[in-house]
């Protein structure tokens, strides 16, 4: 059962709430970029690494590469990162979003930042989908 009045109401394939037309959604929750959007996501879209396919302002996690939002989220959830800590997953499949907003920004111990994003990440659907 869908839970109705949700953030990912607005961009879920059966949401009842959505603020875009179906084809503004399909192309903000499809590859838009071929999987290279180089400057996008810092670290993540590495050309001679796996492909980071990018919406119309999501990136999308794709079975290639890893997750920008941890290691459990689902094929084909989209989100954002913001520099200054901040991560928004939206697991279109599941219904579920997670906001994340801290005061760390990424320029200060990056790889420190990325792993306490994946452990929050992580720990929120670990608990969301068992």
């Amino acid at each position: 059962m869908r839970a109705t009045g949700t953030f990912s109401d607005f961009f879920a394939p059966g949401g009842t709430q959505h603020i875009h037309s179906a084809a503004t959604i399909r192309t903000m929750t499809t590859d838009q970029t071929g999987g290279r959007a180089p400057g996008m996501m810092p670290g993540f879209d590495d050309p001679a690494g796996p492909p980071t396919p990018w919406g119309i302002g999501f990136s999308i996690q794709s079975p290639h590469a890893r997750a920008p939002y941890g290691d459990l989220v689902p094929v084909g959830t989209c989100g954002h990162g913001g520099a200054s800590g901040c991560r928004l997953i939206i697991d279109l499949a599941d219904d579920i979003v997670i906001a994340i907003v801290t005061n760390t920004h990424a320029r200060m111990g990056r790889e420190r930042w990325m792993q306490r994003l994946d452990i929050v990440s992580n720990g929120v659907m670990a608990a969301l989908t068992e």
